[in-house]
């Protein structure tokens, strides 16, 4: 269904797998809790969420880094 709609609107590429891990992308970043992530994804454990989608994007390390910062006075 989710390819169907992609196609319809002339887009290629995007599964249901895209759209979930997107999501997963999405939560980590926005600060929801890994655990309540693999909860949402049905892992067994945080590792396996963790090592699937814990990459970290530029914007987030940059703005981990500028919240330490602050929180040091910087």
């Amino acid at each position: 269904m989710v390819e169907t709609a992609a196609k319809t609107v002339g887009v290629d590429g995007i599964g249901v797998h895209t759209l979930r891990h997107s999501a997963a992308v999405a939560w980590l970043e926005s600060g929801v809790h890994i655990t309540a992530v693999a909860d949402l994804l049905g892992h067994s454990s945080i590792a396996v969420t963790g090592a699937t989608y814990g990459h970290t994007s530029d914007h987030a390390a940059r703005s981990a880094v500028e919240s330490l910062g602050a929180q040091l006075g910087l």
